[in-house]
């Protein structure tokens, strides 16, 4: 974050139980580092409205890593900007306010850091989260954070969005993810954004070098539910469910790795588009494992309506470019166009527009690798590789049938000069609190 989080002025300010840390905080100043001793803190909630400044912050922290531990009901309210929170260990810890909310971010600015988040208690299935951004808050960064959860309601990470602002360039980097599988709707490890609005919600927010790690809380690993968001170098490894780009327009997923190596996982893997302007470039899908009724590790959903409703606008205008995808699932393909029409048939609107270019797509087994329900309009191709037959009696323009002569590499990835992603997989050491052994 550059000069964001680097102090010009330093005073350091010891407490050693919640009421002294909120009189230190609610007296800070600009620049000032208050440190929380080692020790278990149980039942509080801090309310932090003091705000520090661009170039004098005000640190919030624990004495050493991990070793200031916060149990019972707890909770951090952050009304503050220029605020940076570190160190933490939330380890089988509830909610302490009534939104059901660990840290509830409401100002801008704000660096949530090396925290170490467990097994949060049960809240409430609707508004359940271990980290919030009301939809007023900008510019705010979540780093090197653990979040694990066991058979917990709700979401880890769910980013608010207001019609009236206009972005609100909220961070997610070099985090850890991974929960067990919930019965209920609404365990996804982000979301931004929500549906229903009567104008487009702007997102702008990025989510970048996370590792998820059998992350099955629900259908939808991540919900992006605003436009203008960044996806870019995440890991998703062994992970149920799906990326879904749900409503509004202009996302952009890159140089990200799916990668399915366990025989148990049901389904998991994929990508699923709704809306327009999409691009979805330069990933890696390794053994994909569609839904039968979804049937694609990239699927174009037909749509039913717009996004002012419950509905789901058409797919129109996407590119994808430079993925590779790697021996789907023996009963799916790898791209699907339209496939809810087979089981809601109110979903008319096929997707339109499409351009795939300079994909590689490579199964050891002749079958139908892209597929169509219904007839779409506009599908372009340019320079694709599919290897063996992708199901076409003539292959269209555009597609070329060549064996890429694939081979693993140290890392397990087949890769092809100009495709797929820059970097290699995510791995536990990679992410994560700096202080946690991994």
């Amino acid at each position: 974050m550059g000069l964001l989080y680097q102090n010009t002025y330093a005073v350091n300010t010891y407490v050693s139980n919640p009421q002294e840390l909120q009189t230190a905080v609610d007296n800070a100043l600009p620049g000032e580092t208050i440190i929380l001793k080692n020790g278990i803190y149980k039942d509080f909630l801090l309310t932090i409205s003091t705000s520090g400044l661009e170039n004098k912050i005000i640190t919030i922290k624990a004495e050493h890593g991990g070793k200031a531990k916060f149990q019972g009901k707890v909770g951090i309210l952050v009304k503050a900007n220029y605020l940076k929170l570190s160190g933490f260990d939330f380890d089988n810890a509830s909610q302490h306010n009534t939104s059901d909310r660990l840290i509830d971010i409401q100002g801008s600015y704000n660096l949530i850091e090396d925290m170490y988040i467990n097994h949060l208690s049960n809240g409430s299935h609707r508004n359940h989260r271990y980290i919030y951004f009301s939809n007023k808050a900008t510019h705010n960064t979540i780093d090197r954070c653990w979040f694990e959860k066991e058979k917990q309601h709700g979401m880890v990470i769910f980013g608010d969005n207001d019609p009236t602002v206009n972005g609100t360039y909220n961070i997610i980097q070099n985090c850890y993810f991974k929960a067990k599988r919930q019965p209920d709707n609404g365990g996804s490890a982000i979301r931004f954004g929500t549906g229903m609005k009567k104008k487009e919600i702007i997102g702008a927010n990025t989510v970048r070098n996370n590792l998820f790690d059998h992350y099955d809380g629900e259908n939808e690993i991540m919900s992006i539910k605003s436009s203008n968001n960044l996806v870019e170098a995440n890991t998703f490894k062994n992970c149920y469910g799906q990326l879904t780009c749900r409503h509004y327009h202009n996302n952009i997923v890159k140089d990200n790795f799916f990668i399915t190596t366990d025989s148990n996982l049901i389904d998991g893997g994929t990508i699923t588009i709704w809306g327009e302007g999409h691009q979805i470039t330069n990933n890696y899908f390794y053994q994909a494992k569609p839904r039968y009724s979804d049937a694609g590790a990239i699927i174009f959903t037909a749509g039913n309506g717009t996004h002012f409703s419950s509905h789901h606008q058409r797919a129109k205008n996407i590119l994808i470019k430079d993925n590779i995808i790697y021996e789907c699932n023996s009963t799916s393909h790898a791209i699907t166009f339209g496939n809810l029409y087979e089981r809601t048939p109110t979903r008319i609107l096929m997707p339109e527009n499409i351009n795939i270019t300079g994909n590689c797509i490579y199964q050891s087994t002749n079958k139908e690798q892209i597929h169509y329900v219904k007839d779409c309009n506009s599908i372009h191709y340019s320079e694709n590789i599919i290897y063996k037959n992708a199901g076409f009696k003539k292959l269209p323009e555009g597609i070329y049938e060549v064996n890429p002569n694939f081979k693993p590499d140290m890392y397990g990835i087949y890769r092809l000069a100009g495709k797929g992603p820059k970097g290699n997989p995510l791995s536990k050491k990679d992410v994560g609190p700096k202080w946690l052994k991994k």
